[in-house]
């Protein structure tokens, strides 16, 4: 999520039920354009994921252009290319990892989290009791 110059990453760590074991959010200023802000965010998570030993594993992400743009190999010239790029010898590198949109409404903890990190001072990781992060800036 980008607000004004600030850049929200949410990472949710999933089972295949759905079920939420970890979150963490964080917010940093943003310098760059929303492509690259979401290209980050994706080579973030693939970061923590290889770090963790969660392959395999699939990712999803709301931006659906840098989504589309890693799946197809494209844009590597563009402004963002070296982070497309990295992500795609992470995935090659890796194996057991997939990557796919998923639209921002099938990920109503994802939003709602980034919205609360927009409101906090501090950058936060949570596991297993998701209770304790529910009271939001507002509504959802």
């Amino acid at each position: 999520m980008l607000e004004g110059r600030k850049l929200v990453w949410v990472l949710l760590v999933r089972e295949s039920t759905g079920f939420v074991h970890a979150c963490s959010s964080q917010v940093v200023s943003a310098t760059f354009n929303a492509q690259i802000a979401e290209a980050l965010a994706v080579f973030r998570a693939i970061h923590f994921f290889r770090d963790c030993g969660l392959f395999p594993c699939v990712l999803e992400s709301d931006a659906e252009v840098v989504i589309k743009w890693i799946v197809e190999g494209s844009h590597l010239d563009s402004a963002g290319g070296v982070i497309l790029s990295d992500i795609s010898y992470l995935i090659e590198e890796i194996g057991g990892l997939s990557i796919g949109f998923a639209p921002r409404q099938a990920n109503r903890v994802a939003h709602v989290l980034a919205k609360q990190a927009l409101c906090a001072f501090n950058d936060f990781f949570w596991m297993e009791d998701l209770s304790s992060l529910c009271c939001c800036c507002g509504p959802g």
